[in-house]
């Protein structure tokens, strides 16, 4: 600063920014300096925002108000760069196994930066959820991603790095994990049986529940089966006791793998007796699977000495499986064997009587007729009830 007249051989100055900010001194003006007056201030950065900033030195003539018209000015520029990062996860899609998220931060200010991960919105490093401490760049950071920490499907994980003047960039990437559902083969309702094959797509161990009318009936004492290999096989009795024989029931299968996703098999299954039964023209059966009589196969009077006429019996098959070497054979019970014989035919005309009929093979569902009679002689003096009787085994 110089003066241009001998009257002004001092003055008082101030500087300050545009937004009005005092910057020297703190209040008012400096003290009077003798001119001409050299002046040299180092000021803090943190006095000026980021991006321009305008600074006036105003000076004064320290005998009296008056001010030099026109502050000088100069315009200085504070910048400051965000952090970069490069972060990547392997492997990029996962069933089971953990990932690993590395990156790598720079600045190109060389500030110290810190730090915070999320992976769908929750924090994991730091678990806090605040940045981590100041560290100085460049720096690399490697971080395990835990499997159980993700959810099906698409995770994304999220990183934030801010500098020590407080730039921030944030950054994401996605890790996929995969997991499919529990697949059904080969599911039926056959008979009173249910069966299944369970088998998980990624080798999973899995566990299920049957449920009959939205009533879980198995297993019985816990939510669902221990845990099995995959595939798993279902064969099932359903309990004589949920079951109204002859209707309609929804049959249900929620099957689990052991990360938890659940798949569901549903059917609307005619439920019926289990077994090798015996039914009429129209379906009805004479007795339950367990040989409890629901009606009688009526012959009628029969005077002695003569042969009643012939009776069509179904056999049908609802075991649920096929089954082979299966024979039906007459129990005589109240009837005489010899004077009052009843007889079985596989044919009605010619009626072949056999005591004993042979029938190679019979598919599940399949039903075949048979004939019965009874042949009495002069001696028959008794009547009641007789039983037909079959056996089987499984083909």
């Amino acid at each position: 600063m110089s003066g241009r007249d001998s009257a002004a051989k001092q003055a008082q100055y101030r500087i300050y920014t545009g937004a009005g900010a005092q910057l020297y001194p703190t209040s008012g003006y400096s003290p009077s300096v003798k001119l001409p007056y050299n002046a040299k201030h180092t000021i803090d950065a943190t006095k000026f925002p980021f991006g321009s900033t305008t600074i006036y030195v105003e000076t004064k003539d320290p005998s009296s108000t008056y001010l030099t018209p026109n502050p000088v000015s100069t315009l200085i520029t504070r910048t400051n760069q965000a952090p970069l990062s490069d972060m990547k996860v392997v492997p990029s899609s996962v069933h089971k196994e953990n990932a690993t998220l590395s990156f790598d931060v720079t600045d190109a200010e060389k500030d110290s930066v810190q730090f915070k991960v999320s992976l769908n919105n929750v924090p994991i490093q730091p678990p806090s959820g605040d940045y981590s401490t100041l560290i100085k760049t460049p720096f690399s950071y490697t971080i395990q991603l835990r499997n159980k920490d993700m959810r099906v499907g698409n995770n994304t994980v999220t990183l934030t790095v801010m500098d020590d003047l407080g730039a921030v960039r944030t950054t994401s990437l996605t890790v996929k994990k995969v997991n499919d559902a529990v697949e059904f083969d080969q599911s039926d309702v056959r008979g009173q049986t249910l069966y299944a094959r369970l088998t998980d797509p990624n080798g999973d161990m899995l566990r299920y529940q049957v449920r009959l009318n939205g009533k879980k009936i198995y297993p019985p004492d816990m939510d669902m089966t221990g845990l099995l290999n995959s595939p798993a096989y279902v064969n099932y009795k359903i309990p004589a006791e949920e079951v109204q024989f002859g209707n309609i029931h929804k049959v249900e299968i929620v099957a689990e793998d052991d990360l938890g996703m659940q798949s569901t098999w549903a059917t609307n299954a005619l439920i019926d007796y289990s077994g090798l039964m015996f039914t009429d023209e129209n379906g009805a059966y004479y007795s339950t699977d367990i040989g409890e009589i629901i009606k009688l196969l009526d012959t009628g009077t029969v005077v002695a000495g003569n042969t009643t006429g012939t009776f069509k019996v179904y056999l049908k098959n609802t075991v649920g499986y096929a089954v082979k070497n299966v024979s039906l054979f007459v129990s005589q019970r109240d009837l005489d064997a010899v004077y009052e014989k009843v007889e079985l035919s596989a044919d009605e005309d010619p009626f072949i009587p056999r005591s004993t009929l042979e029938i190679p093979h019979l598919e599940y569902g399949e039903r075949v007729p048979f004939y019965v009679r009874i042949n009495t002689t002069r001696q028959a003096v008794g009547g009641g009830l007789f039983d037909i009787r079959v056996v089987g085994d499984p083909a």
